[in-house]
């Protein structure tokens, strides 16, 4: 295995990751605030991170097609970072309104991320 596509392979698993790990404590935040009301949160959180994959789809093929994929993947993993930096406090604070504005987010993040990490391996793998 070569060193980038040791990289690309920590890299993606870490956003895979994060992802669930972000939408499962928001989840359990959710039914922490309000079991009665968790169900409807639920039900928003999971419609906030696809919605992302049907607006986005098309702009984020283009992108990977239009810039160097590695620099797209650490532009993507800082905007992650940055993304989950903000998580901590909305999960603290138990906002769940700014929960499912990062869970969006996060959605919007795994859209643009999905064509670049599908296109950059034909560049890491013989």
């Amino acid at each position: 295995m070569t060193r980038g596509f040791a990289a690309f392979v920590a890299a993606q698993a870490t956003s895979s990751f994060n992802d669930n790990a972000f939408k499962t404590f928001a989840v359990l935040s959710a039914v922490a605030a309000d079991p009665v009301g968790a169900p409807r949160f639920i039900a928003l959180a999971g419609a906030a991170f696809v919605v992302p994959f049907l607006l986005f789809s098309t702009a984020a093929g283009d992108v990977a097609d239009r810039y160097p994929k590695a620099r797209l993947v650490a532009l993507f993993k800082a905007i992650e970072i940055g993304l989950l930096l903000a998580a901590g406090p909305a999960l603290a604070a138990g906002n769940l309104p700014a929960q499912l504005v990062l869970i969006f987010l996060m959605g919007a993040h795994s859209a643009f991320f999905g064509p670049v990490k599908f296109s950059i391996l034909p560049e890491l793998v013989e």
